[in-house]
């Protein structure tokens, strides 16, 4: 369906704009947010943000924002692409790496949720929020797959995220900073197409919040298990069932809030799996 839109819309866009030029198909991007909200549909509180690091065309961003996704930036100038299309508040989430003091000055200033790498940042946020959220590094707890990019496939290789002895610490600080709401997060793959790594990352984040509501007796607000959603590239390539991935990570969280009288909302930073198709 793609290719037949392009190809009948190809004569009138030759005589536009001649070529080269770049084409995309909007009505497949509509199409695929309708596909997620779907799957979807039984996990609460569920809310998807774009990767603004996938694909930054200010056209692109407008038409998630009419969506109704928020953004996942990485930098100041992702925070003010995704506030030009129209998202502000905890409609942004902000995961930035060799951060510098004033970032967190204008994410707050927007006020988006911000979500530290490092346990190290918490002194870095000079106007320390309500709700935090810190990224995990789960080391040897996550192996490397053969449908991940290799540079996010070895997490105790990694410098990004929190490590899982750093948890407690971490939000045991941010609370004594004035944090009163949290959230946990992690990103350990990218175009992955194995879907019981996807739905464990889930799995591992509600055992995550389990160790830190013990020790803390504080109730997590949301998981992030980020983005890294693969599509395929060959014919052979199996695509994803994202209508099973969502039934089983809605099991997972009714299975929590059973046992824990409460469940987190889902939050996922698709980016690839939106556009890439």
């Amino acid at each position: 369906p793609v290719l037949a839109r392009i190809e009948r819309a190809l004569p009138a866009i030759i005589k536009t704009f001649g070529t080269p030029c770049y084409v995309y198909d909007e009505q497949g991007i509509v199409n695929r947010g309708a596909e997620l909200g779907r799957a979807m549909r039984d996990v609460s509180g569920f809310r998807q943000f774009f990767a603004v690091k996938a694909w930054n065309n200010p056209a692109n961003l407008l038409l998630q924002n009419r969506m109704g996704f928020g953004f996942d930036c990485s930098s100041p100038n992702e925070l003010n692409r995704a506030e030009r299309a129209g998202a502000t508040g905890q409609r942004i989430i902000f995961t930035s790496n060799n951060s510098r003091d004033w970032w967190f000055d204008r994410a707050n200033a927007l006020g988006a949720i911000i979500n530290l790498d490092d346990i190290s940042l918490i002194r870095k946020v000079r106007d320390f929020p309500e709700l935090i959220c810190f990224r995990l590094n789960p080391g040897r707890r996550r192996v490397r797959i053969k449908t991940a990019l290799q540079s996010f496939g070895k997490p105790r290789e990694q410098k990004y995220g929190i490590m899982w002895e750093q948890m407690v610490p971490a939000y045991r600080r941010a609370r004594a900073r004035g944090a009163k709401k949290f959230g946990l997060h992690i990103m350990i793959a990218s175009n992955c197409r194995d879907e019981d790594f996807l739905v464990g990352n889930v799995e591992l984040l509600l055992r995550a919040i389990t160790v830190i509501e013990k020790a803390l007796g504080i109730q997590f607000d949301f998981i992030n298990p980020g983005g890294g959603y693969g599509i395929p590239y060959k014919p052979m390539d199996q695509a994803l069932n994202i209508d099973r991935i969502g039934e089983r990570i809605a099991e997972l969280l009714e299975s929590f809030r059973r046992e824990h009288g409460y469940a987190p909302r889902l939050f996922t930073e698709m980016g690839r799996w939106m556009t890439g198709p």
